[in-house]
């Protein structure tokens, strides 16, 4: 098991891979662990990790959020 320095570190190191850049502000994302799940936020040059105390739910769909509307 990982501490959560360690795991928060792995998973920015995986956003850097991800978007080839670091973390700006107004930028977020979540990582999925095997027994909890992170969402990492950047604001004001401040993180903002918040805890989820178990594994997320998959959903197996696509949800019309970023489409442009006419």
């Amino acid at each position: 098991m990982i501490n959560i320095k360690e795991a928060i570190k792995i998973a920015g190191e995986m956003f850097i891979e991800r978007e080839g850049r670091k973390m700006t502000d107004g930028d977020e994302f979540i990582a999925a662990f095997n027994n909890c799940t992170a969402a990492v936020s950047l604001e004001d040059g401040k993180f903002d990790i918040h805890f989820i105390d178990n594994a997320p739910l998959i959903v197996d769909a696509d949800v019309d959020v970023y489409s442009k509307e006419d």
